[in-house]
């Protein structure tokens, strides 16, 4: 070099290493900086070197620039453009060759691999495609050999192949230029129509290639069959698995939960759950809320609706609430694809809604412009009725203390009460001792009907809020007996036979008759009387309603009255007392003699000269009534013969609240109806899961009492008036567990007067051990009955015939025989030898065509 330096070489550029040549000019030109200072024509070297790097074909590219800076940028816009348009060409033969070979996509995308490779202290990556070699020369030889057909005009929408298009406007010609400043003959062009086609065309192609995932379906292959097999839920925020109370309500276990990964749904309490219960957990894909459509298409809908609610009355935002939980149960009654014929409130409870509250027409017209009024003063709304009670006992019970006052018999009421209260000494005015709690008090109204259904009295009680008592405070025991229906039809049997007349009295207001033994404050009444006493409170000397302990107050208080006036007290009968004759009663209390008794506990008691006749059919009427089977078809049995049924029936599942009421209402129509006694006893088995199988079983009882509603017990005069029992069971009855059924009943005279119908307790291995232990409870019964039927001045003097259609249970209970088929029996049931030796019973042996307590055990 002139300036003494050392000689370097250049590197020459051609068409594939700009980046790199750039990367060493810009090194050599900052070496070469300190020796070029001291030159006048700095820009003339520079220029010169760059020259001395480029061949022929690129000096002809920047031949005409003057500066070594108009040079540079020359070169890198020819060479920087020449990589981008070819790139462009490769993607169009590249896609030609994929429409002509239908290439696979995985190898187009094995094209597309690339390495990186790093650069020690300089840190520059360069990416070299696999084959980029082989692809550009095989561009650069189609632009050279076929030259281009221009689609419309720019340099990127361009192929080299004529024989692809069907239409050609020959006569168009000229030039392309394109990045490299290189030049191209365009020979024809496409028309204007086949263009727009060839775009979407091309449009389609790219949609397909960018997004060629799979849509989803729109309804999925599989569905649950029942209730809580799979739940769709998507919330947003926290929520406790102890939320999930639907398992309490439905009877049924939730199979499967489906959500999205959010955090409350994967947060450890949760998990911790799942696996507690042995829930499955399917989970949508990430970024794929598609998949947890049916959760997220519902929440938008009860959005949706609750907005347009909110917009459209100008309701605040305070009763977002409530607007949401209106849509859901708006849409819980309207019709859906999701279940065929069914609402979801129906398909769900396995209720159908109530047709009467529903109105079809034509002439609909909505009042789109009405708002609510915030001034109206009705609050009581009930938007979710169980069953329709009459109009008119609803309106008496649903009464305020702020209603009651305005009307005179309800004042009247009060006022009665009062009085009692007062007359009674039931409390004092005093202060608050240290550690005790005022009791709050409301009032209560209800009308007091006859056995016709019809109001007789208007009844107001002042109660306590005994749920506000604090055992061992307020309270200790609450036991108190109460007389056996049993006891009841004993006495009037004994009164039928005897031609007697049965008088009733009742004490009025009796429980306020209870002393209170603990210390019992609660809250003033408003009143003139206690008015400057702000910081007292009442005392309770007596009990008042609602108090947990006021039937054991009352009860200790009649007791003590019974036994300090000389009346018997049956030991086996504690609410049994009996005097020859008493007129002391009425001085202690104050009682109103109701005269001939006509109706006791909701049974209808008519007493004739032949004799006296119970039943309950205002009972059946209310339950027939309640569950809208007053106008149902009768039916003449009350199940089908030879039914069996188990806990996993076939059918929908049903609501178990609602079923729990309709077998709850059965048994106390057993009083005087011991003929479905077993039809109610088996239906009560399935309470907790029930199906429409068992809700069929309870509503055919409904049915049978519909045509049976004036049946009763009819008690008579008999000439061998004695006691005698039947014993009866089936074997292995119960599908679930294998387990028999106990059935016995008592006659005194010609009519029964006590019975039962019981699942065993243990699993018999046999129809003589079913017999057996069946024998062996009905005996034990006997035996009570014998001693209160001494109490009462009936003496058995013989054995009690107990009748038994089984003849090895008769053996074993005569001869006490440990045998291969008896010698696993409990001891206890080993009672009945001991009976039958001290000859209080008698076994004996009827035909089974005539053991009348057949129906308690089999269909």
């Amino acid at each position: 070099m002139a300036n003494g330096m050392t000689p370097f070489q250049v590197l020459t550029l051609n068409n594939n290493n700009y980046d790199n040549w750039s990367i060493k000019m810009k090194a050599l030109l900052g070496s070469q900086d300190t020796t070029l200072k001291d030159s006048r024509n700095r820009d003339k070297k520079a220029l010169y070197l760059i020259y001395q790097a480029l061949d022929d074909d690129g000096f002809e590219k920047i031949s005409k620039e003057s500066s070594s800076k108009e040079t540079w940028e020359k070169l890198q816009t020819s060479c920087k453009g020449s990589e981008q348009v070819k790139k462009v060409r490769l993607q169009t033969l590249r896609a030609n060759a994929m429409i002509e070979t239908n290439v696979d996509k995985a190898e187009v995308e094995a094209m597309d691999e690339v390495e990186v490779e790093v650069v020690d202290e300089a840190r520059i990556t360069t990416t070299t495609m696999r084959k980029e070699k082989a692809q550009h020369e095989a561009v650069e030889e189609s632009i050279q050999t076929q030259g281009m057909t221009n689609i419309n005009g720019a340099s990127n929408h361009m192929c080299g192949r004529k024989d692809m298009f069907v239409e050609l406007d020959e006569p168009v010609s000229g030039n392309v230029s394109f990045g490299d400043d290189s030049t191209i003959v365009v020979k024809e062009r496409v028309p204007e129509s086949l263009l727009q086609r060839c775009i979407m065309a091309l449009a389609s192609s790219i949609w397909a290639s960018q997004f060629w995932r799979k849509c989803f379906p729109k309804e999925s292959e599989t569905r649950a069959k029942k209730p809580l097999e799979l739940i769709h839920t998507d919330v947003c925020g926290l929520i406790k698995p102890s939320s999930l109370t639907v398992e309490r309500e439905s009877g049924r276990k939730i199979k499967a939960i489906r959500s999205d990964r959010g955090g409350e749904f994967t947060f450890r309490e949760f998990q911790e759950f799942y696996e507690a219960n042995r829930i499955r957990r399917p989970m949508t894909v990430p970024r794929s809320p598609q998949q947890n459509g049916v959760a997220e298409r519902k929440n938008k809908i009860i959005i949706d609706m609750a907005r347009s609610m909110l917009k459209s009355k100008k309701l605040p935002n305070e009763f977002w609430v409530e607007i949401v939980a209106c849509a859901v149960y708006l849409l819980n009654r309207s019709p859906t694809r999701s279940v065929w014929g069914k609402i979801p409130q129906e398909a769900w409870s396995g209720r159908k809604p109530d047709n009467k509250k529903i109105v079809i027409s034509r002439d609909v017209v909505f009042n789109k412009e009405g708002e609510w009024d915030f001034n109206s003063h009705a609050d009581n709304f009930n938007f979710f009725p169980q069953f329709e009670e009459d109009e008119q006992t609803m309106r008496e019970q649903l009464v305020s203390f702020q209603e009651a006052v305005q009307e005179n018999k309800w004042r009247d009421a009060m006022d009665e009460e009062i009085k009692a209260i007062e007359k009674n000494d039931t409390w004092e005015l005093t202060s608050l001792h240290k550690g005790h709690k005022a009791i709050g008090v409301k009032w209560v109204y209800k009308p007091k009907q006859n056995a016709k259904g019809e109001i007789e009295r208007h009844k107001a009680r002042l109660v306590t809020k005994g749920y506000s008592q604090k055992a061992g405070i307020d309270y200790d025991e609450v036991f108190a007996t109460v007389a056996r229906l049993e006891t009841i039809r004993l006495i009037i049997s004994l009164a039928a036979q005897n031609k007697w007349k049965i008088q009733q009295m009742d004490v009025k207001s009796s429980f306020l008759n209870g002393v209170i033994e603990e210390e019992v404050y609660i809250q003033k009444l408003s009143g003139d009387e206690f008015k400057g006493h702000k910081d007292k409170v009442l005392k309770l000397k007596k009990v008042l309603y609602g108090l947990k302990q006021e039937p054991r107050a009352w009860n200790s208080r009649i007791d003590k009255y019974f036994q300090e006036n000389d009346f018997n007290k049956c030991p086996y009968e504690h609410a049994l007392y009996i005097k020859i004759k008493d007129d002391v009663m009425m001085k202690e209390f104050e009682m109103t003699d109701m005269r001939l008794m006509a109706y006791y506990l909701g049974i209808e008691v008519k007493q004739k000269k032949d004799g006296i006749f119970i039943s309950q059919e205002s009972y059946a009427k209310e339950i027939l009534k309640k569950f809208k089977m007053e106008n149902c078809n009768p039916i003449s049995t009350p199940t089908e013969y030879g039914i069996k049924m188990s806990k996993h029936e076939e059918g929908e599942s049903i609501d178990p609240t609602f079923f729990k009421s309709l077998v709850g209402s059965l048994p106390y129509r057993t009083c005087t109806r011991p003929n479905i006694l077993h039809a109610v006893g088996l239906v009560s088995r399935y309470m907790e899961s029930p199906t429409t199988t068992h809700f069929k079983a309870a509503k055919r009882i409904l049915r049978y009492l519909k045509g049976t509603i004036d049946f009763g017990l009819f008690y008579l005069v008999s000439n061998d008036y004695k006691l005698v029992g039947y014993s009866d069971s089936d074997w292995g009855g119960d599908i679930d567990n294998r387990r028999s059924t106990t059935g016995f009943v008592f006659f005194m005279g010609d009519t029964a007067f006590t019975w039962m119908s019981k699942k065993q307790s243990i699993v018999t291995l046999s129809t003589c051990e079913a017999e057996y232990v069946t024998a062996t409870s009905c005996i034990c019964h006997a035996i009570w009955l014998r001693n209160l039927l001494k109490d009462i001045t009936l003496i058995q003097e013989e054995p009690t015939k107990i009748c038994v259609d089984n003849k090895s249970a008769i053996a074993l209970s005569k001869n006490l025989v440990f045998h291969d088929r008896s010698k696993h029996i409990d001891i206890r049931y080993h009672y009945i030898w001991e009976c039958v030796a001290r000859k209080d019973v008698e076994v004996e042996y009827v035909k089974s065509q005539d053991q009348v307590v057949d129906i308690f055990t089999k269909l």
